[in-house]
């Protein structure tokens, strides 16, 4: 069966092995060969088993190949199912004697040939033909490992912890005790003597604390005319409360026991303040300007109706002007009292005219004719101030006094009168003090 003759007509099974098919020479002579398109494969030629080599296939670009979405055959050749049924027909054919068709090799098909070198073996499948995608194979999911459950408890035990550890910090002082005692029950010492024994280290000279100074006592009296009050080198003795002219007054003496030096009450503010019990009521200033050494004067403060009629202690206190309030009233002030009104202008805060009216109500014939011949001499010296006019003017019940100062000039007439007030005096000095000579302001 096997003949090499080239020119017997020849054809390959599927593993390219030449089979040889007998013509009768009527049938060369009708069929004439036909031109069969080279492939562009290399041509095998030999037996299966003799041993050939195969020539080389040159190296084709690298082609990314598409993916392609439909399924592919499950298969270990690259010949599909028909081709594979066609070729066995055409093999058991030639064994059985007769001639196979030709079957026409499409042009455009170029079919792969498999490595004649392999020996034909059945466990062995063909391998994958070059030029061929192998197939991908399916993704699978893969355990890598576990997240194990969080087995976290609720925080609010460590917030119980905590507040149990703060609520103790902060109970100490208050617990000790308790724990000295059942420490010492116990016959066990809590070391206290070891803490008491620890010296407080001491400053160094340079860095000692300074003492603050410390706030003066102010003792209160009562009143009472044998009562003796005392403020710095100052006594007020012979207090009492009485009413003249339906003016309210609280009458003292004062002596400056320093015979060295004399006192400046313009300077230092003196004020005395009214209680009923420990009820304030008021106060009253103590308006002069001075008290020479070892000199003794009578006082008498206006007062109103309520410290008159309730107040029953005193206290004497020292207020600097920046003690005072700040004024809440406008640039015009009017203060009164029983009998006399003063009306205060101010330009900036600062002082600027004052008006004086008075009028004294007749009691008896005496006491008319001095309190009047005094206020016909004081409108004469206010009015040789050049800032001023002053009149005093008698009529059916007493008498009437006005004055109008305009502060063109610094001039003192405080000498003339303790409400005439220097020129730019503040608003807010003149305000607290007018009140504490017993008038109402507004």
């Amino acid at each position: 069966m096997n003949n090499n003759n080239p020119s017997d007509n020849v054809n390959t099974d599927i593993w390219g092995r030449k089979i040889e098919t007998p013509v009768s020479k009527e049938e060369e002579k009708k069929e004439e060969p036909k031109k069969v398109e080279e492939l562009n494969t290399p041509k095998i030629l030999g037996n299966l088993g003799e041993d050939k080599t195969t020539p080389p296939v040159e190296a084709k670009p690298d082609i990314p190949a598409l993916k392609n979405s439909s399924p592919q055959p499950n298969h270990n050749t690259f010949f599909n199912q028909a081709d594979l049924s066609n070729q066995l027909n055409e093999n058991n054919t030639l064994n059985n004697g007769m001639a196979a068709p030709k079957q026409p090799v499409p042009s455009q098909v170029q079919t792969p040939q498999p490595n004649v070198n392999v020996q034909a073996n059945p466990n062995v499948s063909p391998a994958t033909p070059t030029g061929t995608i192998p197939e991908e194979p399916a993704l699978a999911s893969k355990s890598i490992g576990k997240i194990k459950k969080d087995k976290q408890k609720s925080p609010l035990a460590m917030v119980i912890l905590f507040t149990v550890l703060i609520a103790t910090i902060f109970f100490i002082p208050e617990i000790t005790p308790y724990f000295s005692d059942l420490l010492s029950k116990l016959n066990i010492s809590d070391n206290s003597e070891v803490l008491e024994e620890v010296p407080t280290p001491s400053l160094p000279d340079d860095e000692e604390e300074e003492p603050l100074p410390e706030e003066p006592v102010i003792e209160t009296y009562l009143i009472d005319p044998t009562v003796i009050a005392k403020y710095e080198n100052i006594e007020i003795s012979n207090v009492s409360k009485t009413m003249a002219n339906n003016t309210y007054y609280f009458n003292y003496t004062l002596k400056n026991i320093d015979t060295q030096n004399g006192f400046d009450f313009a300077t230092n503010r003196v004020y005395i303040d009214f209680y009923q019990d420990n009820t304030y009521l008021g106060r009253a200033l103590i308006n002069i300007d001075n008290l020479g050494a070892g000199g003794t004067t009578t006082m008498q403060s206006p007062i109103d109706e309520s410290i008159y009629t309730n107040a029953n202690s005193f206290q004497v206190v020292n207020r600097n002007v920046s003690d005072y309030p700040i004024s809440e009233l406008g640039t015009v002030i009017t203060c009164e009292a029983p009998n006399r009104t003063l009306t205060y202008t101010f330009q900036d805060n600062k002082l600027v005219s004052i008006r004086d009216n008075y009028n004294y109500i007749k009691v008896d014939d005496n006491s008319y004719t001095v309190n009047f011949l005094n206020y016909q001499a004081k409108a004469l010296r206010v009015e040789e101030s050049g800032i001023a006019t002053a009149n005093a003017l008698a009529i059916d019940t007493g008498f009437t006094y006005t004055a109008t100062i305009n502060y063109t000039t610094d001039v003192d007439l405080t000498g003339e009168d303790i409400y005439y007030y220097k020129k730019d005096t503040s608003k807010d000095v003149l305000n607290y003090e007018i009140e504490s000579l017993g008038f109402t302001c507004h």
